[in-house]
């Protein structure tokens, strides 16, 4: 199983994602946050083994590409999935100009994203 901090300001789709990912069975949530402040504080709190991020964070001064930016610093080898309903090139060019394009993935958030087929994005 592999521990999974999951970021999302959506309560309703936090607690959704919580348990869809747990019921799978390849995930172990360890740790839940609703914004980037939280995602950092956690993540280096619980070093999970990869962390699932929405990338517009509201509530917080952080969005998901700043935050995972933060954790990066601290640990290098953090994998983070990225997933948004955002398709916007502000995004694409703030993760070029973060420098994590080649070490991050990007889902594109949707009805028919549910997850089981999340899951298996998360490295192992």
């Amino acid at each position: 199983m592999i521990e999974t901090l999951i970021v999302e300001d959506n309560s309703a789709l936090l607690d959704a994602m919580v348990a869809g990912l747990e019921e799978t069975g390849e995930v172990h949530v360890v740790g839940r946050a609703s914004t980037g402040e939280e995602a950092v504080e956690l993540g280096l709190a619980l070093t999970p083994a990869a962390v699932l991020m929405d990338v517009q964070l509201r509530g917080g001064r952080l969005n998901g590409i700043q935050a995972a930016t933060a954790l990066r610093r601290e640990l290098p080898r953090l994998p983070v999935v990225f997933y948004s309903i955002q398709d916007d090139d502000e995004y694409f060019r703030e993760f070029r100009e973060a420098g994590i394009l080649s070490h991050y993935a990007y889902v594109r958030k949707s009805n028919y994203l549910l997850p089981p087929l999340i899951a298996p994005l998360l490295p192992r």
